[in-house]
């Protein structure tokens, strides 16, 4: 996913989440300012990308690893 898909990844996660605050609470105020709430869904968004990253790297490392092992075993 390049930069741009996921800025606009991220915009529309913000209007998502301020749209339900404002079904949840009505016209109360937010407290908190929309270009937090952006930054703060930018940063989880790039925490996830990371997890994401190192998960699917765990999973190909086993996919080459495992066989390799499993056939060392039965060879010795």
């Amino acid at each position: 996913m390049n930069k741009i898909e996921a800025l606009a990844k991220i915009i529309k996660e913000a209007k998502l989440t301020s749209k339900k605050f404002k079904d949840q609470n009505g016209n109360a105020s937010l407290r908190i300012s929309n270009k937090e709430l952006l930054l703060w869904l930018a940063g989880k968004t790039i925490e996830q990308d990371k997890d994401i990253l190192i998960l699917k790297t765990t999973v190909k490392m086993l996919v080459i690893f495992v066989p390799v092992m499993i056939t060392l075993a039965i060879l010795l």
